[in-house]
């Protein structure tokens, strides 16, 4: 399978339901590249193939059992937990995930994704029973706290 390929679907999935779901729609879509003579590709063929950057020629050539390997890369990958306040697009995942692999040195990432409204901007990242907050939220609440403190000493 394509490096490109793999990266991409273990970016675009945010967690295992989403990457089953979208191996499987892209082994249907093998399945008629294959099969179907003349095979015209619908709005939604073109639409997960531009997700997942290959074309359609690209794509014939990944076979059904590669993409039943994307289970086991996904298996045997770090796993890393990352809510955010809004829902990113797959660009955006696409640089958070390079971000948080150097901030980390893990290599194979599998990144599950969280909508968190509450932590207002930013990011909190867990791994390997570890928590890196971002948000916005916390560093607000710190800034109150400090600030809150100085005036309290002032008093006094």
């Amino acid at each position: 399978m394509p490096d490109k390929l793999m990266n991409n679907l273990l970016t675009l999935a945010r967690n295992k339901p989403e990457l089953d779901a979208l191996t499987d729609s892209l082994q249907g879509l093998i399945v008629k590249l294959h099969h179907v003579e003349d095979y015209k590709l619908t709005a939604t063929d073109t639409l997960l193939l531009k997700q997942i950057g290959l074309t359609a020629e690209e794509l014939k050539k990944v076979t059904p059992a590669q993409l039943n390997q994307l289970d086991e890369i996904y298996e045997g990958s770090e796993k890393i937990m990352i809510e955010t306040a809004i829902e990113l697009d797959p660009v955006s995942l696409g640089k958070l995930k390079v971000g948080v692999s150097k901030l980390t040195n893990f290599k194979n990432l599998s990144l599950e994704i969280k909508v968190n409204r509450e932590i207002i901007g930013g990011a909190i990242i867990t791994y390997a029973g570890k928590t890196l907050d971002y948000s916005l939220r916390t560093s607000l609440i710190e800034t109150l706290k400090t600030y809150s403190f100085k005036n309290k000493e002032s008093k006094i």
